[in-house]
């Protein structure tokens, strides 16, 4: 779809891997914008063992720059 190509996206409390901004921040990229991810704690701890080895935002970067194949930058 592509329909947010040239618009730049703020989406705060990304970090964690089940939050609504991991989420928000993956969809607005599929739809072209580019994101800035933020969150007052980079590495969120989680109560999950599912989530062992997740490094929050970073992770969320790895999983844009998949989706999308751009190279981010800091």
């Amino acid at each position: 779809m592509n329909s947010l190509n040239g618009k730049v996206a703020l989406v705060t409390g990304a970090a964690a891997r089940r939050s609504m901004g991991h989420g928000v921040a993956l969809r607005l990229a599929g739809e072209g914008a580019d994101v800035v991810m933020v969150d007052k704690n980079a590495t969120p701890r989680s109560l999950f063992s599912e989530d062992k080895g997740w490094e929050g935002l970073n992770s969320v970067v790895t999983e844009v720059e998949a989706k999308v194949g751009k190279d981010w930058q800091w």
